[in-house]
C-alpha cells in the first residue's frame, strides 16, 4: 500500500466519524425538541382543561387580555396575531362560527357590515375551530374584512357552547351578554354603546354528550326536563326491595328478580300465584329465581349470592308528568320488561287463555245478610276468624282460596255491593265444611274445568309465534 492510498484511507475514516458525531448530535438535538414542545404543550392542555367558564358579569380574566391568537383575513396571505387586549376598551363581540354552518355564513355577512358602520367603537372577532387553510380559503372567498381566529380551543373553554353561531359581548373589562346572534343588531350595538339598558336573552349551555343517555349525570339538564321515561336498571345497593304503588303518573319496583317483575307487571290479570304458568326450563328457572340462596355469615358463599344478585335482579321505573290510565301503565310496563327480558335472559310473560281446574263462586238464595251495613270498613285477621266489615268480593275470594290454593277461585255471584262476614278458620277444612258455612249467605261454591286468563312466563324461542298470533 502506497502513501496516498494511506492518505486517503485515513481521510475517508476521518470524514466517517465526522459524519456518526453529526448523526448523533441531530438525533439528540430533535429529542430535545421533542421533550421541549411536550413541555411546552403539556401544561397549555392542562390549563384549558381547569379553565372555569366566565358567566355574564364575570370579570375577563388579566391572561385572556394578554393572550395573543393568529389570525387569518381575505386579501391577506400572512397570518397574524391579535392580542384581545389591543381592543379592551372597546366593545368585543366574538363570533363562534365554522364553515359548514348556514347560519355562521349568513351572520358572519352582517358582522362585516356592522364592523364597517362601528369601526371606531367596536371590534367583532369571528373564531373557529377549523384549520387555518380551511379558515382561510372560506373568508377570501368571501371578501369579508374581518380578521378570524383559526383552530381555536382556549376562548371555547372560556365561552363554553352546544350550538353555533354563538356570541359573546365583552365591555369595560366584563362579559357583557352570551346570547344568540339575532340580537347582533345595528340597534343594539348603539344602545349598548350609549350606555342605555339593552335586555337580551342568556344563551342557555348545558353539558350534552348525544351518545349518552339523556339527564343521567346531568347530560342535557337535570329532572326538572323530565316528561316521560321508562328504565330498567342493575340493582340499587341499599340492601333491600320493594315496590311504589301504581299511580296515575307511574310505577316503581326496585331489586325484584325478573320473574317477580314480570309478575307484577301483569298483575292488571292477577295477582294469585297460582294464575301464573312457567314455561321455561327447570336450570333457567333454578337460575332466575331466589330459591334458597340467601347470606349466611361466610364470605365465599356470600360473594356468590352478592354476584347473583348483581346479575339478576333488576329494577323498573316509569315516570310520566301527563297522568295514564292504570291498564295504560301496565300495558307499558309488560312492554319494556318483555323487550329487555327477551333478549337479556330470553324470557317474556304473555297472557293466555288455558282451561284450569276452578272452584265456581255462585248465589243460590237470599243475600241479604252478606251485603253490608254501612259501617266503617274494616279487615281484621285474628287467631279465630277474618272479618271483614264494608269490603268489596274479593276480599271473600281471598279467604275462600286458602282452602285449596292450587285451585283458581271465580267468583260468578255478580255482587257488586260491599259485604259484611265473619269467616271463621274453621271453615277452611274442605269444600263441603265452606258450603255448609256458604249456605247461610245464599252462596255455594262448584267444581267446573273452565277457560282461564293465565299469565305464561315462557322462553324467547317461542316469542315470535306468540306475536304472530296476536
Amino acid at each position: 500500500m502506497n502513501n496516498k492510498t494511506r492518505n486517503m484511507k485515513k481521510i475517508k475514516t476521518y470524514y466517517q466519524h465526522l459524519l456518526i458525531t453529526f448523526s448523533i448530535i441531530v438525533i439528540v438535538s430533535c429529542v430535545c425538541a421533542v421533550k421541549q414542545a411536550s413541555a411546552q404543550a403539556g401544561p397549555a392542555a392542562t390549563a384549558i382543561d381547569e379553565i372555569k367558564p366566565l358567566k355574564i358579569g364575570d370579570k375577563v380574566p388579566d391572561e385572556l387580555w394578554d393572550q395573543y391568537f393568529p389570525v387569518v383575513s381575505a386579501g391577506n396571505d400572512q397570518t397574524q396575531m391579535l392580542k384581545l387586549g389591543d381592543y379592551q376598551d372597546k366593545l368585543i363581540i366574538l363570533d363562534f362560527w365554522a364553515t359548514w354552518c348556514a347560519p355562521c355564513i349568513s351572520s358572519l355577512g352582517k358582522l362585516d357590515t356592522l364592523q364597517k358602520e362601528f369601526k371606531d367603537d367596536l371590534m367583532i372577532i369571528p373564531t373557529s375551530y377549523e384549520p387555518e387553510e380551511k379558515v382561510r380559503s372560506f373568508f377570501a372567498d368571501k371578501g369579508w374584512q374581518l380578521p378570524t381566529l383559526f383552530n381555536e380551543t382556549l376562548l371555547k373553554a372560556y365561552f363554553p357552547y352546544q350550538t353555533i353561531p354563538h356570541q359573546v359581548w365583552l365591555k369595560d373589562g366584563k362579559v357583557f351578554a352570551i346570547s344568540n346572534h339575532q340580537y347582533t343588531n345595528n340597534t343594539n350595538i348603539k344602545k349598548v354603546l350609549e350606555g342605555q339598558d339593552v335586555i337580551m336573552p342568556v344563551k342557555p349551555f348545558v353539558e350534552f354528550d348525544s351518545s349518552l343517555p339523556l339527564l343521567i349525570d346531568g347530560n342535557g339538564g337535570n329532572r326538572d326536563r323530565l316528561l316521560y321515561q321508562s328504565i330498567i336498571t342493575k340493582m340499587i345497593d341499599i340492601n333491600s326491595s320493594g315496590r311504589v304503588p301504581i299511580n296515575n303518573k307511574g310505577f316503581l319496583f326496585y331489586n325484584g328478580t325478573a320473574l317477580t317483575l314480570l309478575k307484577e307487571a301483569f298483575s292488571n290479570i292477577s295477582t294469585r300465584p297460582n294464575r301464573v304458568i312457567y314455561e321455561i326450563s327447570d336450570s333457567l328457572m333454578a337460575l332466575l329465581d331466589f330459591n334458597d340462596r340467601k347470606r349466611i355469615g361466610v364470605y365465599e358463599r356470600d360473594r356468590e349470592y352478592d354476584e347473583w344478585l348483581s346479575n339478576y335482579t333488576f329494577c323498573y321505573n316509569l315516570t310520566s308528568s301527563a297522568e295514564m290510565e292504570k291498564e295504560k301503565i301496565y300495558r307499558i310496563m309488560q312492554n319494556d320488561l318483555n323487550n329487555y327480558f327477551s333478549v337479556a335472559l330470553e324470557i317474556y310473560a304473555t297472557v293466555e287463555e288455558r282451561t284450569m281446574d276452578c272452584w265456581i263462586l255462585k248465589k243460590t238464595g237470599n243475600i241479604e245478610d252478606l251485603i253490608t251495613k254501612g259501617e266503617t270498613g274494616k279487615y281484621k285477621y285474628d287467631k279465630d276468624s277474618a272479618i271483614l266489615i264494608n269490603r268489596h268480593m274479593g276480599y271473600l275470594i281471598e279467604e275462600i282460596n286458602s282452602i285449596d290454593p292450587k285451585k283458581i277461585m271465580i267468583d260468578e255471584t255478580g255482587i257488586k255491593d260491599n259485604i259484611d262476614m265473619i269467616f271463621p278458620h274453621t271453615v277452611i277444612v274442605d269444600i263441603k265444611t265452606a258450603n255448609n258455612f256458604l249456605d247461610q249467605y245464599g252462596l255455594t261454591l262448584v267444581n267446573r274445568k273452565m277457560p282461564v286468563e293465565m299469565i305464561v312466563i315462557k322462553e324467547n324461542k317461542e316469542r315470535g309465534k306468540d306475536e304472530a298470533k296476536h
